[in-house]
């Protein structure tokens, strides 16, 4: 078949599609035509070309056979297709809904996700908060050790974790830094909550989804994800904000874009949440998944006395 690429676009056509671009799209990004059959082929043809001469090189250049990589290596191994991705709402753990874990068992049997993405706020540490902390809930130890209690379930059911910075959850380096104390004084957050290897946390996430666009995850960087999503050019996703569960699209001449808020996992009942009762907009309790490339909500309906009704979205 004629060689219509020059070595440039070979290199560029061999990264995008091993990046997860579909050859269409890939036509799109050279300007060039793509139709199944004639140019499809040609582009196909030329992708294996140029493949076939990595693999030869890399044959030649390869290194000595290395260990096998230790266990907790193998455990944080995430599946780079991203076809459905279970994103966990704001926890505040230990003031979650009763029935979070159960709602998230669910989910998860119901469809089996192959990455699993937390938006922050997984603890509340309201006891470290920079507001009063009412006198009749936990103290700072003990509200922490009811934290680690019930994290070692979810430790269980979701071993490997990829976790965003959020207010509550940077907590206590906050209040270090407040009181002058230097991060190296201060334990990693990972050892605090005796959280597996597995459990990550970074400051935001940019995942690469199945259609080509980029998906970016922070706690929050406005209210408004529409405002991000134009602003970044990608979908994304946010917590923090309780009462508010939504998607909502972008379109532009390339694409269609959205961004979802996933609402909350917190047990309004609970007396840490007691700044919010003159608040007439209520907690929506959901998370969110994004199912080849596509957003949905999963939102756990409530029956008459505030517990999980069984229904599985």
């Amino acid at each position: 078949m004629k060689k219509i690429y020059t070595q440039e676009q070979l290199a560029e056509v061999v990264k995008l599609h091993d990046g997860g671009m579909s050859f269409p799209h890939i036509a799109e990004e050279l300007n060039r035509k793509y139709k199944f059959g004639k140019s499809g082929d040609a582009m196909r043809a030329a992708y294996r070309r140029a493949t076939k001469a990595e693999q030869k090189v890399r044959k030649k250049t390869r290194p000595a056979k290395k260990l096998l990589p230790k266990f907790e290596d193998i455990n944080r191994r995430v599946d780079t297709r991203n076809d459905r991705i279970l994103f966990i709402s704001d926890m505040h753990i230990p003031f979650h809904h009763p029935d979070t874990f159960a709602f998230l068992t669910a989910l998860k049997k119901k469809y089996k996700p192959t990455r699993v993405v937390c938006v922050g706020d997984e603890i509340d540490a309201q006891s470290l908060s920079f507001h009063d902390s009412d006198p009749d809930l936990p103290s700072a130890g003990d509200e922490l050790q009811k934290a680690i209690k019930y994290l070692q379930v979810l430790y269980k059911t979701f071993p490997v974790v990829d976790i965003v910075d959020s207010n509550h959850g940077s907590m206590i380096y906050r209040k270090g830094k407040h009181h002058g104390i230097p991060r190296k004084y201060l334990r990693d957050y990972g050892e605090v909550l005796e959280a597996p290897k597995g459990w990550i946390w970074s400051h935001d996430l940019t995942i690469a989804l199945p259609d080509g666009n980029d998906l970016y995850v922070h706690h929050s960087v406005s209210k408004n994800v529409l405002k991000v999503v134009n602003q970044r050019g990608t979908c994304y996703i946010h917590g923090h904000h309780h009462c508010d569960a939504t998607i909502q699209y972008s379109g532009n001449p390339r694409n269609l874009l959205w961004g979802m808020a996933v609402g909350c996992s917190i047990n309004k009942k609970a007396l840490a949440f007691a700044y919010d009762k003159n608040n007439l907009a209520r907690p929506i309790i959901s998370h969110g998944m994004v199912i080849d490339s596509h957003p949905r909500l999963m939102p756990m309906v409530l029956n008459e006395d505030g517990r999980w009704n069984g229904f599985v979205p």
